[in-house]
């Protein structure tokens, strides 16, 4: 679902497998529960860029949500 992991400044999600035509909701936290990232796309991508130059390197929990429709990945940053 995610790649490249680990990643440096940059990761993919691939969201194929999600509803094409509505809304989604992307989402980092830290291995403390804590938002660090997120962020709300229109549905019909097929994969979405994620800038992640921004955080510390560590390991992140990243879930997509749309609808009823849960993801979860687990990223490392370095």
């Amino acid at each position: 679902m995610v790649y490249p992991n680990p990643s440096t400044n940059t990761v993919f999600a691939d969201l194929s497998s999600f509803e094409q035509g509505k809304d989604l909701t992307i989402r980092i936290y830290n291995t403390d529960g804590r938002l660090v990232y997120e962020t709300a796309e229109k549905g019909g991508l097929s994969r979405v860029e994620i800038g992640t130059s921004m955080l510390p390197s560590g390991l992140y929990l990243l879930k997509v949500h749309q609808n009823q429709m849960f993801a979860t990945a687990k990223i490392s940053i370095r």
